[in-house]
């Protein structure tokens, strides 16, 4: 393909949807109309601009009839629904295939449906990060974080220097220097010892749960129904989910943000 210059690689079989470029060429990975289990009654728009294929996708989520229009070449603009067994879910974590769901009232964390941390008296957990082979989690009337090493092994606590002591956390994210520690409508950056480093404000959004990725903040507004992407302490976007349930987690991927719904 280099040698020949081409310019776009198009593939209907494999039932999942990803891009990638590669020297001159564009490759897409182009879901069903009928298979495709997340992306329902999809098709697509071909463009040609300038030489270059650009692609439009346009599906329908499970269970609406609202239709939903994406730029293909855009890999975090779909969410991908998922389900968990754990009622009172505050909280999505992945690592190395294991899912990891905070039970936010309980104080327990699971990994792949079973219990493997239980906190201590009458905590409340509300987010999880993994950042550098460590767990942080909200403890979410104590202003303060829980660290758990990789076993899910309790490794210290890390008290939030600077933030005001009546905040409540509501979702935790890996930062670049650091840590992201969301309330109802402010992003606190800190060190993982706890320091502030920067504020921002993001009022009337009713924040929640966070993830970070490739240079971008996704965080839910509860308010809006929608994840908001933020880059440089300002929204440049923001996604819509299509149902109107509760959302117990979400985690950013190349392919999508998945986001978790809470089992009644």
């Amino acid at each position: 393909f280099k040698e020949y210059r081409v310019d776009g690689f198009f593939n209907g079989h494999m039932e999942a949807r990803r891009f990638e470029k590669k020297d001159f060429t564009s490759y897409y990975s182009l879901t069903g109309t009928r298979k495709s289990k997340d992306f329902q009654q999809s098709y697509y728009e071909l463009a040609i601009t300038d030489g270059q294929p650009d692609v439009t996708m346009y599906y329908t989520p499970t269970g609406t009839t609202k239709k939903v229009v994406v730029d293909f070449e855009d890999k975090s603009n779909i969410v991908r629904e998922r389900n968990t067994l754990v009622k009172d879910a505050d909280g999505l974590e992945w690592n190395n295939g294991d899912k990891i769901v905070v039970g936010g009232e309980r104080g327990i964390i699971f990994v792949n449906n079973v219990r493997r941390y239980i906190g201590e008296d009458a905590e409340e957990f509300e987010g999880i990060a993994m950042c550098d082979q460590k767990y942080y989690i909200g403890i979410e009337d104590k202003n303060e974080l829980l660290i758990l090493n990789n076993n899910f092994k309790k490794n210290g606590n890390v008290f939030l220097d600077g933030i005001d002591d009546e905040v409540e956390i509501e979702g935790i994210a890996c930062a670049d220097n650091g840590l992201y520690v969301v309330t109802n409508d402010k992003i606190y950056n800190i060190s993982v010892s706890g320091k502030l480093h920067d504020t921002t404000n993001i009022e009337g959004k009713d924040l929640s749960f966070a993830d970070y990725y490739e240079g971008i903040l996704y965080i839910l507004s509860k308010k809006d129904n929608s994840i908001l992407k933020i880059k440089d302490k300002k929204i440049i976007d923001e996604i819509p989910i299509a149902h109107e349930k509760e959302v117990g987690g979400l985690k950013a991927s190349p392919e999508v943000v998945n986001i978790i719904l809470r089992k009644k």
